[in-house]
């Protein structure tokens, strides 16, 4: 269990702390298919259409790019893994690194803000994420583009880039609803990233027997094992009892 906790590994006045973790089985199954294949990544494609257009001239745009760009960096503080970076030593030694500085700053083409004519240049963007350009932006572990429709007005695209190794396809739902969230809302403080990187575990820790000695954990596997296989004698016998119907004559 302690080789899926997280470590401080680094703490200066200019980056603050930086913690990281080793990658889980599948973590690391799915970092492998998006350097090589480039087939591990999810993109979340959604149309915004504001229903009171007034809000743009009454509190500001919250479209605009610095807002944008602080939502994202928001979202970074509660889902550290966004703004992560990946370290392989070797080839069974890859690991998460999250650093206080990466969560409030942006790397290169992380946000991207911008406008698009019609969905069908919004469609063709995600084709290239997904196909085209793959493995272009392997440096980065997600992305977001947030753009204003030209065709329509008070329309926008958002599209949303993640790596399979720290995103699902129902946590694009997630991280839609916050992201909007946070962008309609004034500023809130961030949590502390310890607390929230704790949260951020490999599904491999999540089996409940490795706080177990490892005889413990034998023991179960054995009766485990012994049950399933009777269970499977006693169905396997019933199903092949004989049975024989009987029809009445008239």
């Amino acid at each position: 269990m302690a080789s899926h906790q997280w470590s401080l590994v680094e703490n200066t006045p200019s980056s603050g702390k930086t913690f990281a973790r080793p990658l889980g089985l599948t973590e690391t199954s799915f970092y492998y298919d998006r350097m090589f294949n480039g087939v591990a990544d999810i993109v979340w494609r959604y149309t915004i259409e504001l229903a009171d257009p007034s809000v743009l001239n009454s509190a500001g745009n919250p479209f605009c790019e610095q807002n944008i760009r602080r939502t994202w960096a928001t979202l970074k503080h509660h889902y550290p893994l966004l703004g992560c970076r990946m370290e392989a030593q070797d080839i069974d030694d890859v690991s998460f690194v999250v650093s206080e500085r990466a969560l409030a700053h942006h790397r290169p083409g992380e946000v991207v803000v911008g406008t698009v004519p019609s969905p069908a240049e919004s469609r063709a963007l995600v084709w290239s994420l997904l196909r085209e350009k793959a493995t272009e932006d392997h440096h980065l572990i997600a992305r977001v583009f947030v753009l204003e429709r030209t065709d329509k007005a008070h329309t926008y695209e958002v599209i949303f880039k993640a790596a399979h190794t720290i995103a699902d396809g129902i946590s694009g739902t997630t991280l839609a609803r916050t992201f909007l969230d946070v962008l309609c809302s004034p500023p809130v403080p961030v949590p502390a990233l310890e607390e929230r990187l704790a949260m951020a575990l490999p599904s491999d820790a999540l089996n409940p027997t490795l706080g177990m000695s490892l005889a413990r954990q034998r023991w179960r596997r054995a009766i485990g094992k012994v049950t399933f296989l009777n269970m499977r004698r006693r169905l396997a016998v019933g199903s092949s009892r004989d049975v024989s119907a009987h029809v009445p004559s008239y």
